[in-house]
């Protein structure tokens, strides 16, 4: 087989090298206004309302069918099949999904819609994307504001992607579908594991609560403590270094676009499998840390009790 160079590194001669304009019939984002919330309505999703593979509507704004049809009209609306894409905001480029949900919804600017042609498989497309080098590139390149992040459109268009034969797509695609249909699934079970702990706990502490019990502040159970500007302890050298962990690695994890910081930080900084994480900024995340020793950045808290078990806090 013959290779050929890319900025992505090997890959076969058979494969193109084209932007997200060459390969879309589309590319545009939702409204750029809001219109006046309704009680009943059609869903307005937003990035709030994203995860990492469909919307959640628990608290979706309804909006006016008059306003719906109008944003639909005006091409707010997506299709199955079209790639949604977060670009605006704390979450800019982390949420990446092929939308095929049987909802009718309109999206708000902070989501882009990509729809491609049929030369390419839309789930090929969001796994490339979705990958570390594309990532890569993307956040280097194509990602504008310090305060807060944002992709422009008409430069997002100019993205290279890598695109086999359409049947090479499929089958990449197919085996990465295969994971996140596990994925999928762990996430359902952890959901039910979480209701029936919250299930019980109501029983216990409330339901069963006993008259001499006290009534403590969060605060006193627990010490909450923020994490640091990391930007001001780069690292000194490439063996006194960690990973830093913010809002993005404690969705997604530690990965080659983690920043890192120096190890000369306070031993309480440092971040070990088994911590209870709480992002208190942007979102909101309770989490026991499972991805080894790492150092806690601002807008999160490590908290921990001299008193409480972990579980009692947690």
């Amino acid at each position: 087989m013959d290779w050929q160079e890319t900025e992505y590194g090997s890959v076969p001669l058979t494969w193109q090298i084209l932007s997200i304009g060459e390969l879309s019939k589309v590319v545009t984002d939702g409204a750029h206004f809001s219109p006046r919330p309704q009680a009943f309505g059609k869903y307005m999703c937003s990035v709030k309302e994203m995860s990492y593979n469909k919307f959640i509507f628990t608290n979706c704004k309804l909006i006016s069918l008059e306003d719906f049809e109008k944003l639909a009209a005006q091409g707010c609306q997506p299709r199955n099949g079209d790639i949604l894409i977060s670009k605006d905001g704390a979450n800019c480029l982390d949420l990446i999904f092929v939308f095929n949900q049987q909802e009718e919804l309109v999206l708000l600017s902070s989501i882009a819609i990509v729809r491609l042609l049929p030369t390419c498989d839309p789930y090929y497309v969001r796994y490339f994307l979705s990958s570390p080098a594309c990532q890569y590139t993307m956040r280097n390149n194509f990602v504008s504001g310090s305060a807060i992040p944002r992709v422009v459109l008409k430069d997002f268009k100019k993205v290279s992607v890598l695109i086999p034969p359409l049947p090479e797509q499929k089958s990449i695609a197919a085996v990465l579908s295969s994971l996140d249909d596990k994925i999928d699934l762990l996430h359902r079970q952890n959901q039910t594991l979480e209701a029936m702990a919250e299930t019980l706990f109501r029983q216990w502490f409330v339901v069963e609560a006993q008259e001499d019990w006290e009534e403590k502040p969060l605060s006193q159970i627990a010490n909450f403590l923020n994490g640091l500007a990391c930007q001001k302890y780069p690292p000194k050298n490439e063996i006194d270094k960690l990973p830093v962990l913010k809002i993005k690695e404690l969705s997604n994890g530690i990965s080659e676009l983690s920043e890192w910081a120096s190890t000369e930080v306070k031993p309480e900084y440092i971040v070990e499998t088994g911590d209870v994480i709480f992002s208190w900024s942007a979102s909101l995340i309770v989490k026991v840390w499972n991805g080894g020793r790492c150092i806690l950045n601002q807008h999160l808290f490590k908290v921990t009790s001299t008193e409480f078990p972990k579980w009692f806090y947690l």
